[in-house]
């Protein structure tokens, strides 16, 4: 849902540039914004010095909280509020503030899919090999866990371990990055029915404000404290499914079902133009593709099933610009017609880009 959202700003931003119809080029600076958003500034993310390093790792104190974000005329935005967490160390000295933006949930997926990868590439090796690799992952994951400038990819995880109390960190990913899926997906709808915690009262007209702006962050990290403790009877959709009816949302189902018809409705929001129909053809994958994959993505990609999924993908372009196909499922393009894309948009991106620093407050 996020994503495909995601395209129709940027779609909408480009063919409102190409069309040069100058009633339209507030869609450039909407797609700019929501696209700073998604990341937050490095502003927001704060490291701070401490006075003693740790010889061994352990685990971090961590405290939620809610900010805002500064408009573009330097004053703080009641509107426009985030939450967070602070981490300590195991003295209470602080050493990060990281916000829950849309970032850091994409990157709970990521990191999860490449530590699947990972664990999926050592069974090819022989039983003594594996076992000392097996001991360098989980190592280095851990290195990364606790590492403050890594702490946007694992602040999702962190939170959720937190929350439920699970200590199995190959676990706490793989649940986060489920539940960082199906918020993405969440129909904004379906925000006003979220149960906050009482302890989020201290945040006041915040939650209403974050609830309105549909932040997927705030939604992972209201789920998350209403969350079951985690048991390995449990599958990932049975633990998910509890979670959300503790959360005040209704089932998986309904929630699958309205995400699909929001997609289908965001043809309506289409600028028409020079790129219309590309985008209504991304659209159209990406609609595919969720129905494959799943609201929280449960029918996720790895090295037993790629070439076997039935999904869409996109080839991979090398630095060389040689276009490779994923798969036999991949959307097939023309090498010229790719190139023609990379250097239209290019030039396109630094038009839309001399703009934006064009407007003033």
């Amino acid at each position: 849902m996020w994503g495909q959202r995601q395209l129709v700003l940027i779609y909408n931003a480009i063919n409102a540039w190409t069309n040069q119809n100058e009633n339209d080029f507030w869609r450039i600076i909407l797609a700019n914004s929501e696209r700073r958003r998604a990341r937050l500034a490095t502003y927001y993310t704060e490291e701070y010095k401490v006075e003693q390093q740790e010889s061994i790792i352990t685990p971090w104190q961590y405290k939620f909280g809610s900010a805002l974000e500064f408009g573009i005329d330097g004053r703080p935005r009641p509107d426009r509020p985030f939450v967070f967490t602070i981490f300590s160390n195991f003295i209470g000295e602080r050493l990060c503030r990281v916000p829950f933006s849309v970032f850091s949930l994409t990157e709970s997926n990521a990191t999860h899919a490449e530590l699947k990868v990972k664990g999926q590439a050592l069974t090819l090796l022989n039983e003594n090999s594996r076992l000392v690799e097996q001991s360098h992952l989980e190592s280095k994951i851990r290195q990364n866990l606790y590492n403050s400038k890594l702490a946007i990819y694992s602040v999702a995880t962190h939170c959720l371990a937190n929350c439920i109390e699970l200590d199995e960190v190959l676990k706490a990913y793989e649940l986060s990055s489920a539940l960082a899926t199906f918020c993405l997906n969440l129909s904004k709808t379906l925000f006003d029915s979220l149960i906050e915690p009482e302890e989020f009262s201290i945040w006041q007209d915040r939650t209403k404000s974050l609830k309105e702006l549909a932040d997927p962050g705030f939604a992972f990290l209201t789920i998350a404290k209403r969350a079951p403790k985690y048991h390995n009877s449990l599958s990932v959709e049975d633990w998910l499914t509890d979670a959300l009816i503790n959360a005040g949302l209704p089932d998986l189902e309904t929630i699958h079902n309205l995400a699909y018809t929001q997609m289908q409705e965001l043809e309506y929001e289409i600028l028409d133009g020079r790129y219309s129909n590309k985008l209504r053809l991304l659209l159209s994958i990406g609609r595919y593709n969720f129905v494959q994959r799943g609201i929280w993505g449960q029918n996720t990609l790895s090295m037993e099933n790629l070439l076997q999924t039935t999904m869409q993908l996109p080839p991979v372009v090398l630095g060389d610009q040689f276009v490779v196909p994923v798969t036999s499922k991949s959307i097939q393009f023309r090498p010229d017609e790719m190139d023609q894309w990379i250097d239209e948009i290019i030039n396109i991106e630094a038009s839309l880009d001399r703009f934006i620093q064009a407007c003033r407050f």
